[in-house]
């Protein structure tokens, strides 16, 4: 009889741990990329309203401003690159 009274405890014990609410469903591959897929198309999508502002904000001008505002985004990563291949 004191191993049924074991057996009951143990298992109220985790039942008491671990409940239906904290379990979370395993992540497989699939969701990865479909999350992966998600981001993309949110970063595609900010992209494309960045240029539609500058098309917008700056007519006929918008590529030379969208190509001189990409150089400067480049250039301290370009420069970190010469740098380490300089002193490597």
């Amino acid at each position: 009889m004191s191993v049924r009274v074991t057996t009951r405890r143990s298992s109220a014990a985790r039942r008491g741990r671990v409940s239906a609410s904290m379990f979370e469903a395993p992540t497989t591959e699939a969701d990865k990329v479909e999350e992966g897929m998600e981001k993309e198309i949110k970063e595609a999508d900010a992209y494309r309203a960045r240029i539609e502002a500058l098309r917008s904000e700056m007519g006929d001008g918008w590529l030379k401003v969208f190509t001189q505002s990409n150089a400067a985004v480049m250039r301290p990563s370009s420069t970190a690159e010469q740098t380490a291949g300089v002193s490597g």
